[in-house]
């Protein structure tokens, strides 16, 4: 039972790659004017991930609380706010070989809030 499961999990990194979201990608979430193009760079090490997400106009942005479980990814991005408050964005997201497409969910003024994005790997 315990090879049968370890050949699964063996299976399983193979086919996902234990680094295969190491790397640079063009990042895009939706936001209120229109789409938000950023890049993003993530380090892998086996199942945890961290990274940047960097915008233009110098703006950087910390990956914390990366996570990959089979296709599935999430991680936390926090944002500073002008006002002095923050926004915390929880992202989550499937993996489809050089592409990743999920969801963010923050608080904006006490409401939830579901945001698309996407990622494709350079």
């Amino acid at each position: 039972m315990m090879l049968r499961i370890l050949v699964g999990i063996g299976m399983a990194v193979a086919a996902f790659g234990a680094d295969s979201l190491n790397g640079n990608w063009a990042f895009q979430m939706a936001g209120p004017q229109g789409p938000v193009d950023a890049k993003m760079a993530i380090e892998q090490k086996d199942a945890t991930f961290t990274g940047t997400v960097e915008f233009p106009g110098g703006r950087s942005l910390k990956i914390s609380e990366g996570t990959v479980d089979g296709k599935k990814v999430t991680f936390t991005v926090k944002r500073d706010r002008q006002d002095g408050g923050s926004m915390t964005y929880k992202m989550s997201g499937e993996v489809d070989g050089t592409k990743i497409k999920g969801a963010a969910e923050t608080d904006m003024g006490g409401q939830m809030q579901k945001i698309d994005w996407s990622a494709t790997k350079q």
